[in-house]
């Protein structure tokens, strides 16, 4: 009877041993999954930082130093964030300061994670590795850097090894259990506990075994020699995997626990084993039971507390449970807290970098209209310097047939026909020099409310009968300081233009104001850059049809007209605006369709006592007998055949040459020459070197500088004003000027000895 009760009673703690062991396994196996989880949610944090790096609007401007700041500020301790090109060349590194030179990353690890990158154009992350710059074990976790589509280098988190292992170490395993990272070369990337000593060690043969499994169990060796019973799951987004080992010994310990249990319960009683076996049998499964459920809720519900029970082993597999679920929940916030924060900054960025962009944009597109307006600038003013050569050669040989032709009267009236037509080609000159913002303005007083009755006149009888012309004066409006000539120009272009968009019947409006414009602010201020000052703005408004915006927009280009071919230029609005701004001015047009078409000139007010100009006082003609030798140098050899003429007739004796380098071998050669008269535009030396170089050899001679137009040197040695040795005249000249400027220059040379 004793023995079959002891057999029942010894069957009844087997099979409830059995059962605990198998549960107790069964949680191991959850654990090991719930470290896998916590581990794949610490490397997903790390890629939404990465990721939100990626898009940094500094990388799309190319500024490394700053994106180097903002990596500083969300690289995690005991780690660094590194960005490489296709190469491996490093390119920052937050270990240190922006600009330490860095290596190139030779790490095999390294590079096949980059080269995932840039295969999948997704997230990867390495295996072991150690780092180059402190020999330190690593794994990254590697994003693509993406640029307008392509991918041109790769950003990552280089983690430190003992950082993962201090994740493990939070975790309150029960003592003399192990838990490991392995990757997939099978190497053990973090160990708690003894990680110095295992990190970088191949795993155990059963675990390598089973490489390919996501989880299972196994019972082996573990790298530390124990015997143990293992649990392994493989993270679910990176191919590692989380192995757990608890060593045989501690299996065992619950079966011998009951042992004992039961050989005292038996010794006791027969009754009472079975009592007790029956007791702890169902306490058992009851704890377990509990631990299950608990292990079901980590990560989904309330906030978890241990399950206490008899059995040591259960309780620390519940505080490690419960311990799980607290860390996780914090990890899970401090990752939404961060992504928050992450989405701030980026929101900020953005802002930033857009507003930057529309600033660049509009100083790119006042650029461009510098540009073009400079490039047209210079093919006008190159157009009038050659236009004035051939004016030089028509009025000069027109003045000679004009005295000395054998038919006086009809060669006297074709000559002056010719002048008269080299008179107008200088005109046009004048415009396109305008234009080009090079032609001289002499700047006068301007009496606005005369110059805008006088202008009401005129084009009352120029515009047509079906054109009302008015005049809007404001009370104790000053004096504008212009070149009265050219305005009266623009306002006559600018009334034409109105004119033909009001399809000849409207108002014109011509109105002017006092406006004070201070450290460019004000209505002023958007009209091309206008500086501080006191200005008179001078309105020219119609009632016709208007422009719509593409059409304003390009209204004020060179050579840009809606006009019908023949009938306009396109050169109006572009020299208005050429000479508002010579003149220290701006213009602007506001314009819209059906609500006319509104153009306001800003021009600077006079000084309060203006200087009055000297009165021209004609010097004598040099006499015939007065000989003077006068070296002459042109390029063109018309121009200066008919020069030299009109000059002998004047009274020089003259010698010309066709270059520079003639001239000077003259003047070492010794030759006599009182006064100098030369082109400025030559090939090879111009005219301005030339002088430099005759007046260094001979440091008295003077000189006369003859131009189509003046560059901003020979402006900037002259001023367009004579100084004692030296002079400048622009094309088409009198000879009669050209010879009186010349005897001036020799008697001040006379003088000055």
């Amino acid at each position: 009877m004793v023995l079959p009760l002891w057999g029942l009673l010894g069957w009844i703690a087997w099979t409830s041993v059995q059962q605990a062991r198998d549960d107790y396994q069964q949680q191991t196996l959850i654990v090991a999954r719930n470290l896998a989880l916590e581990l794949d949610r610490e490397l997903a944090s790390f890629g939404g930082t990465l990721r939100a790096l990626a898009t940094s609007p500094a990388l799309e401007d190319g500024d490394l130093r700053r994106f180097h700041e903002q990596a500083v500020q969300v690289a995690p301790a005991g780690g660094a964030i590194v960005m490489r090109d296709r190469s491996g060349q490093q390119l920052i590194n937050t270990l240190f300061p922006f600009g330490t030179p860095l290596p190139v990353t030779a790490a095999p690890a390294v590079l096949a994670a980059d080269a995932c990158v840039f295969r999948t154009r997704s997230s990867c992350v390495s295996d072991l590795y150690t780092g180059t710059t402190d020999r330190q074990p690593y794994i990254l976790l590697d994003v693509p850097v993406l640029r307008e589509g392509e991918i041109e280098r790769a950003v990552n988190i280089g983690v430190r090894a003992q950082h993962l292992a201090s994740l493990l170490s939070r975790h309150r395993l029960p003592p003399g259990w192990s838990v490991s990272i392995i990757d997939r070369q099978d190497r053990i990337v973090a160990r708690f506990p003894e990680h110095d000593r295992f990190v970088g060690s191949l795993a155990n043969e059963a675990l390598r075994r089973n490489a390919a499994a996501d989880e299972g169990s196994v019972r082996t060796v573990n790298v530390a020699g124990v015997p143990v019973w293992g649990a392994f799951v493989r993270m679910p987004h990176w191919g590692w995997r989380v192995a757990i080992g608890v060593p045989e010994s501690d299996l065992r310990a619950p079966m011998q626990r009951s042992a004992f249990y039961f050989g005292a319960a038996g010794l006791l009683a027969i009754g009472l084993s079975v009592g007790a076996a029956l007791f702890v049998g169902r306490r058992l499964a009851r704890s377990i039971g509990a631990l299950s459920r608990m292990a079901e809720q980590v990560g989904h519900k309330a906030t978890l507390s241990g399950v206490r029970t008899s059995i040591r082993e259960l309780n620390q597999v519940s505080a490690s449970l419960a311990e799980a679920d607290a860390r996780l929940r914090a990890s899970t916030t401090e990752r939404d807290r961060a992504q928050t924060e992450l989405r701030r900054l980026n929101d900020e960025l953005r802002a930033r970098v857009e507003a930057e962009v529309a600033a660049r944009e509009e100083a790119q597109a006042r650029l461009a209209q510098a540009q073009r307006m400079e490039a047209l600038g210079q093919l006008a003013g190159g157009i009038a310097h050659d236009f004035n050569n051939v004016l030089q050669a028509v009025q000069g040989g027109a003045r000679l047939i004009a005295s000395d032709a054998a038919d006086p009267g009809r060669v006297r009236r074709l000559a002056l026909m010719v002048v008269d037509a080299a008179s107008r080609g200088a005109a046009v000159t004048r415009r396109l020099l305008t234009f080009a913002r090079r032609a001289d303005l002499r700047a006068e007083p301007v009496d606005v409310a005369d110059l805008l009755t006088a202008m009401r006149e005129i084009l009352r009888h120029t515009l047509g009968s079906g054109i009302e012309v008015r005049v809007q004066v404001a009370p104790n409006v000053p004096a504008l300081l212009a070149d009265r000539g050219q305005l009266e120009t623009v306002l006559v272009n600018l009334a034409a233009n109105a004119r033909d968009a009001m399809g000849g019947a409207g108002v014109l409006t011509l109105s002017a104001i006092h406006e004070a414009v201070a450290n460019g602010n004000g209505a002023a201020a958007g009209a091309a850059g206008l500086k501080a000052g006191a200005y008179v703005r001078l309105s020219i408004a119609d009632t016709g049809v208007g422009m719509d915006a593409p059409t304003l927009a390009r209204a004020t280009e060179p050579f840009f007209t809606t006009k019908p071919r023949g009938q306009g230029t396109g050169l109006g609005l572009a020299m208005a605006r050429g000479f508002a701004e010579q003149s220290a001015g701006a213009l602007t047009i506001e314009s819209a369709p059906g609500f006319g078409t509104t153009v306001r000139l800003w021009l600077p007010v006079a000084p309060s006592e203006p200087v009055a100009p000297a009165p021209h006082v004609a010097e004598p003609r040099p006499q015939a007998d007065a000989r003077r030798r006068l070296l002459l140098v042109d390029d063109e050899a018309l121009v200066r055949a008919l020069t030299a003429e009109a000059l002998e007739a004047a009274g020089f004796v003259v010698h010309s040459v066709g270059s520079s380098a003639e001239a000077l071998e003259l003047l070492d050669a010794g030759e006599a020459v009182d006064i100098l008269v030369t082109d400025l535009s030559m090939p090879g030396l111009d005219g301005l070197a030339l002088i430099r170089e005759a007046q260094r050899r001979r440091p008295d001679l003077p000189a006369i500088l003859l131009t189509g137009f003046a560059t901003d040197m020979a402006e900037l040695a002259v001023g367009g004003a004579i100084s004692g040795r030296f002079s400048l005249l622009r094309k088409p000249i009198d000879a009669g000027m050209l010879a009186e400027r010349a005897d001036v220059l020799l008697r001040a040379a006379v003088a000055g000895r």
